[in-house]
C-alpha cells in the first residue's frame, strides 16, 4: 500500500494535487496506516499523513460528515486527541445524530488529561439523551403546529359542548405545544451561539489560563489547560483569546495554542 502512497504523492508533487488527489492519498495513507496497527511507530506517521491530507480539504472548503469523521478518525489514530475532538464537533454540526462521530468523540475526550477532581475545563454533560435522536427543525414544527391545531379543535369543543374529554385535551395540546416550541428555541439559541461564539479546542498541554489578554496578568486558575480542553470564544484582543471553559469558568490564553472553527 505504501509504494502506492509513494507514486501517487510523487505524481502529485509534480502536476499539482487536486482535490480528488488529495482524497485518494488521505485514504490510501488510511489504510496504509490500518495494516501497520500493530506496531504504532509505524503506524501513526500514516495516520498522520492521512491527517494532513484530510486537513488541507477542510482548508480549501469542504465541509461534509464524511470528511469530517475521516479527519477526526485520523487525527485519534495518530494520537493526536486535540484536532480529533476538534474535526468530531464540526462534523456534529452538521450531522448531530450521527452516532459514528459521537462515539469517536467521547473516545477523544477519554484521551484529553483532565484535572483529576472537579469539573474545571471539562466539558459539559450532554443535555440531550444520547439515545433519542436529535428532532429536526422542520419536524418540531409540524408538531408544535399539530399540537396547536389540536389546542383550538379542544377550546372550540369545550366553548360549544361544555365536555370535560376537551378540557384533558386543551391541557394535554397545551403541554406539549409548550414542549416543542421549547425545544426549537433551545436547538436555534445552540445554533446562535456556536455561530457567535465559535468552538476553540486547546492544542497543547500546559496552556495557561490568566485573568486578562497577557502574561503578565494572574491566572484564572493554578491548573493549567491541556490540549483537548474544549471552549467557546467570546472575544479577540490582539494575539490573546478570551474563551469560556465547558465547566463555565472565564480567561484568556495565547492565540498560538488554539484551533478556532471560523467556519
Amino acid at each position: 500500500m505504501s509504494c502506492y502512497v509513494f507514486v501517487i504523492g510523487a505524481l502529485t508533487a509534480w502536476f499539482g494535487p487536486t482535490d480528488a488527489d488529495m482524497l485518494v492519498l488521505g485514504n490510501l495513507s488510511f489504510r496504509d496506516g490500518l495494516q501497520r496497527r500493530d506496531n504504532t511507530a509505524e503506524a501513526r506517521p500514516a495516520f498522520r499523513q492521512a491527517a494532513a491530507y484530510f486537513d488541507a480539504l477542510v482548508e480549501r472548503g469542504y465541509r461534509s460528515r464524511g470528511l469530517f469523521q475521516n479527519q477526526g478518525n485520523a487525527h485519534l489514530l495518530a494520537g493526536e486527541p486535540a484536532p480529533a475532538i476538534f474535526a468530531y464537533r464540526r462534523g456534529l454540526r452538521l450531522a448531530n445524530n450521527d452516532r459514528t462521530l459521537r462515539d469517536g468523540l467521547t473516545y477523544a475526550r477519554e484521551q484529553v488529561a483532565y484535572p483529576v477532581t472537579g469539573s474545571f475545563a471539562r466539558p459539559p454533560a450532554e443535555a440531550w439523551p444520547a439515545w433519542i435522536k436529535f428532532p429536526s427543525r422542520l419536524s418540531l414544527l409540524l408538531a408544535a403546529f399539530g399540537c396547536y391545531a389540536a389546542l383550538m379543535l379542544c377550546a372550540t369543543l369545550w366553548v360549544i359542548r361544555r365536555r370535560a374529554v376537551a378540557v384533558a385535551g386543551l391541557g394535554v395540546s397545551l403541554v406539549l405545544f409548550l414542549a416543542f416550541v421549547g425545544v426549537f428555541v433551545r436547538m436555534a439559541s445552540i445554533d446562535w451561539e456556536e455561530t457567535h461564539y465559535p468552538l476553540v479546542v486547546i492544542a497543547d498541554d500546559g496552556v495557561l489560563f490568566r485573568t486578562g489578554n497577557g502574561p503578565s496578568y494572574p491566572l484564572r486558575s493554578e491548573t493549567p489547560l491541556n490540549r483537548g480542553v474544549e471552549a467557546r470564544l467570546l472575544a479577540q484582543r490582539s494575539d490573546w483569546l478570551q474563551i469560556e471553559l465547558g465547566s463555565g469558568e472565564v480567561g484568556w490564553i495565547p492565540r498560538t495554542y488554539a484551533l478556532i472553527d471560523a467556519s
